[in-house]
């Protein structure tokens, strides 16, 4: 196990990664294959479908170069796929979600990627926000959004989280969970349901993906949209199919 854990952690792609998460996923797939070198493969696999997909090259360097231009932040958002992809719409979702909802003070963003950075699409341009906690596996990911969150004047909230091994410790007015109930339901059985059953917020904002990374649509709105009907038990105020995401809002303080 530490000959595996030790190969994964000190490869350039993935040295970054939260370690807990890196761990917990060496565990999972040793007893699956008989050698360490298929073993570490798995793993890869896996971190490939769930990290490294959805990143191009050296983005973090260019990140942090664009963090200090003027209009950097379009073009840190066009760095990642999700963002990326998700730019041309950022106004229709943000409004889509605080008006069902109402303005909120705190938020908290599992698997959060560059989506931080979205902030200003936000209705008033996000000025009602106190408390963005931010949480991704990638340790640069979460140095970066701290320095942009320090310099927008918001508290250091961006930290790393592992979202297959329990929900966060943290209290908010709304979660928002982007593409991220696929990822968990990969890393372990039910993952998705507890995941949404855990959270400690009034408000959840959940979307799912309506086209592969190849952009082919696969009959996913139908197939994410029973998915998430099965796994939700709170009462649904909101559901819309925005640029390539389905939508959904749910409200959790009822109970």
């Amino acid at each position: 196990m530490d000959e595996v854990f030790k190969e994964i952690i000190s490869s350039k792609k993935y040295k970054h990664l939260y370690e807990p998460l890196i761990l917990r996923i060496c565990e999972a797939e040793y007893d699956k294959y008989p050698s360490t070198k298929e073993r570490v493969k798995a793993v890869k696999n896996l971190l490939h479908s769930i990290y490294g997909a959805y990143l191009q090259g050296d983005i973090f360097k260019k990140a942090e170069k664009f963090l200090e231009e003027a209009d950097g932040i379009s073009k840190i958002l066009g760095l990642h796929t999700s963002t990326k992809e998700r730019m041309a719409n950022n106004a229709k979702l943000y409004n889509f979600i605080f008006d069902c909802t109402g303005r909120v003070e705190s938020l908290l963003d599992i698997g959060c990627g560059f989506n931080p950075f979205s902030i200003s699409y936000f209705p008033d341009k996000g000025s009602f926000i106190k408390k963005y906690y931010a949480l991704d596996i990638d340790r640069r990911m979460a140095d970066l959004i701290n320095r942009y969150f320090l310099h927008i004047g918001l508290p250091s909230l961006a930290d790393c989280f592992d979202i297959a091994g329990g929900p966060p410790d943290i209290s908010a007015d709304m979660a928002f969970l982007f593409k991220v109930l696929p990822v968990a339901e990969r890393q372990g059985k039910n993952a998705a349901k507890l995941l949404l059953k855990g959270i400690n917020t009034g408000y959840i904002a959940v979307t799912y993906p309506t086209k592969s990374l190849s952009g082919k649509s696969k009959g996913m709105y139908k197939s994410y949209t029973d998915n998430f009907r099965g796994i939700n038990s709170y009462r649904l105020i909101g559901e819309a199919e925005i640029g390539n995401e389905i939508v959904f809002v749910v409200d959790k303080n009822d109970g």
